[in-house]
């Protein structure tokens, strides 16, 4: 429970792409394509690319889904640096 809790608080504070990125890293380092890792964890190949590339944001149950497909465990998706804002 308590890792859920945190991701939930990293969601709020990351864009999508970050997660996005995380993912594509992850499945590029299995050797498995974009449809490929659709169909392990059935979600459409739109869908897949459309949160690799930050375009929506993804729900726990379909984060829960793809690292059950890439065989990890679901905090490894939120292991990415964030970007440091710079004051003005």
């Amino acid at each position: 429970m308590t890792c859920w809790l945190f991701c939930l608080n990293i969601i709020c504070i990351c864009q999508p792409d970050h997660i996005g990125n995380r993912i594509r890293e992850i499945r590029n380092s299995k050797g498995l394509s974009q449809q490929s890792l659709a169909n392990l964890c059935d979600l459409e190949l739109s869908q897949i690319n459309r949160i690799e590339l930050g375009i929506i944001n993804t729900s726990v149950s379909h984060v829960a889904a793809i690292a059950a497909a890439l065989e990890i465990h679901p905090k490894e998706l939120f292991e990415f640096e964030l970007p440091v804002k710079k004051k003005k």
